[in-house]
């Protein structure tokens, strides 16, 4: 039997409590606040 799997939408960071997420995100990686708005830019409002 093969299982399937199934996708999970993701929810835009302006769902999160706020920019300290896309900071602690940010430092957690190891990159410039900069670099880490350019990578989920796609996921971020406004």
């Amino acid at each position: 039997m093969k299982l399937k799997a199934k996708r999970l939408p993701a929810k835009k960071l302006s769902e999160a409590p706020g920019r300290d997420q896309l900071e602690a995100y940010a430092g957690r990686k190891g990159m410039s606040l900069e670099m880490a708005e350019k990578w989920l830019a796609p996921n971020l409002e406004g």
